[in-house]
C-alpha cells in the first residue's frame, strides 16, 4: 500500500496543480522577457525560451583515443 508522497493520487494532484501554473509562469517568463530593466534578465529570460523550444547551442563532446604508433621497416634485399 502506498502512503503519502508516493500514493499514485498524491503524485497525481502535485501534477495538476504544477500543470495550471505552467500558463501563468509563461505569462511571466514573457513579461521579463519583454519589459525587465536588467539586460541580463531579459537575457536569462531569452535563452530559457530558446533552450526550451530547441535552440540550444551545441554540446562540446570530446573523444579523445590512444595514439596509433606505426613503424615503416625497410629492408635491403641483396642481389643475388
Amino acid at each position: 500500500m502506498n502512503h503519502g508522497g508516493a500514493a499514485p493520487q498524491v503524485r497525481a494532484r502535485a501534477m495538476e496543480r504544477l500543470e495550471r501554473l505552467v500558463n501563468p509562469a509563461l505569462d511571466e517568463l514573457e513579461k521579463l522577457l519583454v519589459i525587465a530593466d536588467k539586460d541580463s534578465v531579459r537575457l536569462a529570460a531569452i535563452q530559457d525560451v530558446l533552450n526550451r523550444t530547441g535552440y540550444k547551442p551545441p554540446e562540446q563532446v570530446s573523444i579523445s583515443q590512444d595514439p596509433i604508433v606505426i613503424r615503416t621497416i625497410t629492408a635491403v634485399v641483396p642481389d643475388e
